[in-house]
């Protein structure tokens, strides 16, 4: 395994042929252990949306595919990745999440180009494998968004970038003209088990970043109220895009535990979408703290009433030990863990892998020790 893997570890992705996880759909008790993993930091009290709807929705169509389960590997539909796939050979996997910025598959407006995503989803479905698939948004938008509405400058893990205000109608506008397109595209692709509900955070998720540049979230109109209502938004999208492809909720506590608005978001998703709309953080790690009021504690609850998820923090030593960090997702009762190539081809990660794809596949290791881990300040 490892000759033909470390060949390839400059690739973002590769294919895994093995067994498949039989499908199951969360967990709906106690007694339901098939496990899996991802991560989180703080988390908080409910704060109620003068935009929040009491209502619950109308049934959406019956669902395409119930298979996000088991390993996937977080990757990027690049050209040479894709024409890897089906030599490549990873026992325990599932699938693949394919990332993609918002500003390649939408370089100008209204102008979609879906053809490496396409070709990389074939390619792994010809190999046997599922597919997720997220659209990436904040920092990765395209520039014309920024040029159309009032914009700011955020500080990421990368450094500076400037976003579209994700609270404006103008950003809602035309985030939904995107996930319109994007639901179009892949609503009928049994391949594709799951689609990212993106839309208001920095990347993927729902963190708005390490902080501003210069100024206060609340000068710009981004308050918990704003955030909740703009994300319920975003997702109702999403579900109205695609109804028949389950989406995905990347959780955070945007504006840190202070200005929680995180609790009221999952009460809404849980009542008007359940398990239709499943929920991952991402971000697990070894140190991931697994207190009450902890991301860890909000996707084991999650997954009382549809599918939990993890993504890995990063890959190598950025997730400390790696059975230790998939030990503390199992525990969250999760179904999927999204593994780093790096990680899925190192040759001493393999006993790593295998806890985790049997864990999920019903076995039943004990809870980690509860550890404490601050929040960091949202400055």
């Amino acid at each position: 395994m490892a000759n033909e893997h470390t060949q390839i570890l400059d690739d973002l992705v590769q294919a895994v042929s093995g067994h498949k996880p039989p499908s199951r759909r969360g967990w709906r008790d106690a007694a339901a252990l098939a496990l899996a993993v991802i991560v989180g930091f703080g988390a908080g009290a409910l704060v109620r949306s003068s935009g929040a709807s009491d209502r619950a929705l109308p049934a959406t169509a019956p669902i395409v595919s119930n298979d996000a389960q088991g390993i996937f590997v977080f990757a990027s539909p690049s050209t040479k990745t894709v024409t890897q796939i089906a030599a490549s050979s990873f026992p325990g996997v599932q699938g693949y999440d394919w990332h993609v910025a918002w500003r390649d598959i939408e370089p100008s407006r209204g102008v979609f180009d879906f053809k490496s995503e396409d070709a990389a989803i074939a390619a792994a479905a010809a190999a046997g494998k599922s597919s997720q698939v997220a659209v990436i948004s904040g920092e990765y938008e395209p520039v014309w968004v920024t040029a159309a509405c009032p914009d700011m400058k955020v500080v990421t893990n990368k450094g500076d970038a400037t976003i579209a205000i994700p609270v404006t109608p103008c950003f809602a506008a035309l985030l939904g003209q995107m996930i319109a397109a994007v639901g179009a595209h892949y609503k009928a692709n049994a391949d594709v088990v799951s689609i990212q509900s993106d839309g208001l955070g920095v990347q993927g998720e729902m963190t708005m970043g390490t902080r501003l540049v210069s100024g206060t979230y609340a000068a710009y109109g981004i308050t918990p109220t704003t955030l909740l209502a703009g994300w319920e938004h975003a997702i109702t999208e999403w579900r109205t895009a695609a109804p028949r492809v389950p989406s995905s909720l990347a959780i955070d506590e945007p504006l840190g535990p202070k200005l929680p608005m995180l609790v009221s978001l999952l009460t809404w998703v849980h009542k008007t979408y359940g398990e239709d709309v499943f929920v991952q953080q991402n971000g697990l790690k070894a140190a991931t703290g697994t207190h009450t009021g902890s991301l860890w504690a909000d996707v084991k609850a999650a997954t009382g009433w549809t599918t939990g998820g993890w993504q890995m923090f990063g890959s190598g030593t950025q997730n400390g030990n790696l059975k230790s960090a998939f030990h503390v997702g199992v525990a969250a009762r999760a179904a999927f863990v999204q593994v780093y190539v790096k990680d899925v081809v190192n040759p001493s990660d393999v006993a790593a892998l295998k806890y985790v794809e049997n864990a999920i596949d019903g076995g039943t290791p004990p809870a980690p020790t509860p550890t404490v881990t601050p929040s960091p300040a949202v400055k």
